[in-house]
């Protein structure tokens, strides 16, 4: 075809082959003063990124380990759930500014000195939780409860924990946490 040899002539061939099919769009036109966002209509089935029964159950079972490791201040079962000591772990209630970087969100330490490292016992609870996974990748997004462990909960907040699937057990690669105005 004449003119298929300049970039905007295979530019023109493709869009002419996408606006023929009967796939929707995923990407929308953005006004010249806004950049490009993707469409809000999903462009696959949404049970994709549904767990499997099985690893929905690991998932939970991870989730537990977690609670009842904090609950029972055992830091080295707690350790044993995360992918490295220097995962991004952090809460996020401030603006991380312009010089954010993953040293700024590498927290866990201070999250183990506070939780672990002091004569306080701490208990923690969640609800609403949500799972997604792709193949080795979850994600999982619930809303949390903690305390001291005689008082009742008060500090409550919404979490995310990233997930890696690593030789069969789920380990946690990120976890980001913020709590909820007061």
């Amino acid at each position: 075809m004449p003119g298929l040899n300049k970039p905007w002539g295979a530019l023109c061939l493709i869009a002419a082959c996408l606006a023929s099919t009967s796939l929707p769009a995923a990407v929308h036109a953005a006004p010249a003063d806004r950049t490009a966002v993707g469409s809000t209509q999903p462009f696959k089935d949404a049970t994709v990124n549904a767990p499997s029964p099985e690893d929905q159950t690991l998932i939970h079972q991870l989730l537990a380990q977690y609670t009842s490791s904090v609950n029972e201040g055992d830091a080295k079962r707690f350790e044993s759930l995360l992918l490295d000591l220097n995962i991004p772990f952090s809460g996020v209630s401030k603006d991380f500014g312009a010089s954010a970087g993953l040293a700024s969100v590498q927290n866990y330490q201070g999250f183990r000195q506070a939780l672990f490292g002091s004569a306080n016992r701490y208990k923690q609870r969640h609800s609403n939780i949500k799972i997604e996974q792709v193949g080795l990748l979850a994600q999982v997004s619930l809303d949390y409860e903690t305390a001291l462990q005689q008082e009742p909960y008060s500090g409550k907040g919404w979490k995310v924990l990233h997930l890696l699937k690593v030789g069969g057990q789920w380990k946690i690669a990120s976890e980001f946490y913020v709590g909820y105005p007061k």
